[in-house]
């Protein structure tokens, strides 16, 4: 190309390793997106998941309120 004949091919050997190096860390950053991608979504399954939980007990609580007790309600009830 019009380049390599104004440059001496020894001024283009450092930028090759540049360009190396650079390609180097772009595939580590790539590996890393992927880590924090894999650590973010478990974290939200984790977060739904203690949300549906939570609203299960709150919509058991909010049914059982102010129905009567069943049979075996508290294990520390005397018998009559």
């Amino acid at each position: 190309s019009d380049l390599k004949s104004f440059f001496k091919e020894e001024d283009f050997a450092p930028l090759e390793e540049r360009a190396k190096q650079l390609k180097t860390v772009l595939d580590e950053l790539k590996e890393i997106n992927e880590t924090n991608r894999y650590l973010i979504e478990s974290t939200l399954k984790y977060i739904s998941y203690l949300i549906d939980s939570l609203m299960n007990t709150l919509s058991r609580v909010t049914y059982t309120r102010g129905k009567p007790a069943g049979p075996n309600f508290s294990l520390f009830e005397k018998e009559a």
